[in-house]
């Protein structure tokens, strides 16, 4: 490069010299450049400054202006610079502050014909952004301009279970009251849930509308936790539209008398009305054969937790299906008598239900379904079959320090019950105290009675016998049973069940030789 070109450069564009020099350091590796033993140098420009966390958020968005104002003549020299300022708008690290200032100047960029590689972007971005303040801007710059095609995306964001973040304060709420006024909010996100993937769309813009759909339904399930509002809606769709989802919705309420209620159960539902699985569709007659012969009364408040429950217990015990709940109370108080119980001590325990985990707490709340799919789990934890393979993974889980261990707890046909054990991926082996169900765990549990895991730390666990607050979270997500093993001595865990709204029965000690 000659020297006039560099001169001309440091005049005019100075954070180019810096890319460049940047460049060179890294071929090269001369000393100058901090590669080969001398002082390293570091440029004050504007790229520079504003990719520096060490540096305050003012002098960072300064850093970022000038980045624009400094933008090579002409249609690539503006292209450049926005990639630029994407690369920092879209790293949650550089902070809400600098991000929405640059997020800001590319959405000021007139060269940018109506906002679309920005409206791109940020539709990119809202489903993933960790960042609220984030969302927030978005979601008020969708609603200021009128941009109804960011609704899928934002509702993906509002799908998403943010801790501490409360549903009515919500952005993404903000932004489609913004949107389609505080009466058409609701029925808004309904129309996106009730419209089919176009046949025009593929790749990757096939799974976001598919995605968008499902997060529909989920924040529809916060919206309208029992489904009355939904009710209607779904019956007034047209019928023959061969739509996957609302078929299934209706079937699963004409024949299973309940309906899913959060995303991952819908999904779980598509699966399950995959009848190209011969299997799904043995299934799915099996149950509906096994909840017809119920009366109404006694199926009140059924969920989708409840189902394959009912389908084993209507070939293995089907004496159960014929009792009333005062009497499978009775049964249940009968195989839970003499266990040892462990009641959990530590941890987040504020609101939670750590307290409560015998059946007389929870009895009045428990519907008939919940007492017939808690004597079936109970039937397969206590499975003298189990105990070796239980304890054989608790003990790999306590030597993994990374991740706690999981899987399904299911009815194999002329095998009997078994443990399926999934060992989180990599990317999902984050916590010591957290279980993160892999993706083949999800769809091959379609037919699953639970989930269970462990809290397998160390052998004398017992402080952590039961469910955590995030384990919670998971059982309303999943709207399955589950259990949770913990072992509090050498040859003896103790065994939780526990489902959606806190609901957490202690069945006791499961030793691994059988008294």
């Amino acid at each position: 490069m000659s020297d006039s070109i560099v001169r001309s450069l440091r005049q005019n564009h100075p954070w180019r010299v810096a890319v460049l020099a940047g460049t060179l350091c890294v071929v090269t590796a001369m000393a100058a450049c901090g590669g080969g033993g001398g002082k390293s140098r570091t440029m004050d420009d504007p790229v520079t400054v504003a990719k520096d966390l060490r540096r305050d958020a003012p002098e960072r968005i300064e850093a970022v202006k000038q980045m624009w104002a400094d933008r090579l003549p002409g249609e690539k020299g503006r292209d450049v610079a926005r990639e630029a300022l994407k690369s920092i708008a879209w790293v949650a690290a550089n902070g809400s502050k600098v991000r929405t200032q640059t997020l800001q100047i590319l959405l000021d960029d007139s060269g940018d014909t109506g906002h679309a590689d920005t409206r791109s972007m940020m539709a990119l971005m809202v489903p993933i952004e960790p960042d609220l303040e984030i969302v927030a801007f978005i979601g008020a710059t969708a609603a200021a301009n009128g941009w109804n095609d960011l609704s899928g995306p934002l509702v993906r964001s509002w799908a998403r279970r943010v801790p501490n973040a409360k549903d009515d304060a919500r952005p993404e709420k903000a932004a489609f009251i913004g949107l389609f006024g505080a009466a058409g909010m609701q029925r808004a996100v309904f129309d996106i849930f009730a419209t089919p993937v176009s046949k025009d769309l593929a790749g990757r813009a096939v799974q976001r509308a598919s995605d968008a759909r499902r997060s529909a339904w989920e924040v529809l399930s916060r919206l309208d936790p029992t489904g009355a509002q939904r009710a209607p809606l779904l019956a007034a769709l047209p019928d023959g539209t061969g739509d996957v989802l609302v078929d299934g919705l209706r079937a699963c309420s004409a024949e299973f008398r309940c309906t899913p209620t959060t995303g991952s159960q819908l999904r779980r539902l598509e699966r399950l009305r995959d009848f190209s699985e011969a299997a799904n569709k043995a299934w799915w007659e099996e149950t509906s054969k096994a909840i017809a012969g119920i009366d109404q009364a006694r199926t009140a408040g059924i969920a989708m937790r409840n189902l394959e429950a009912i389908r084993w217990t209507a070939t293995n015990n089907p004496e159960r299906l014929n009792a009333e709940k005062s009497s499978l109370l009775a049964d249940l108080r009968g195989q839970l008598k003499g266990r040892m119980t462990v009641r959990r001590t530590v941890g987040d325990i504020s609101g939670s239900s750590f307290s409560k985990d015998g059946l007389g707490d929870w009895a009045d709340e428990l519907s008939w379904a919940d007492l017939v799919t808690i004597m079936a789990v109970d039937d397969a934890v206590m499975a003298t079959t189990l105990r070796k393979p239980m304890f054989e993974q608790a003990k790999r889980d306590e030597a993994n320090i990374t991740t706690e261990y999981g899987g399904l707890l299911r009815w194999k046909e002329n095998a009997g019950w078994a443990v399926v054990l999934y060992v989180p991926r990599p990317g999902g082996q984050v916590d010591d105290r957290r279980f993160v169900a892999s993706e083949e765990m999800m769809a091959d549990g379609t037919r699953a009675l639970a989930h269970y895991h462990f809290h397998a730390q160390q052998v004398f666990n017992r402080d952590y016998a039961g469910p955590s607050p995030g384990d919670y979270e998971y059982a309303v997500e999943q709207g399955m049973p589950c259990v949770v093993l913990t072992p509090i001595r050498e040859g003896v865990m103790n065994a939780d069940y526990y489902h959606t709204g806190g609901v957490t029965i202690d069945l006791g000690d499961v030793r691994e030789v059988a008294k």
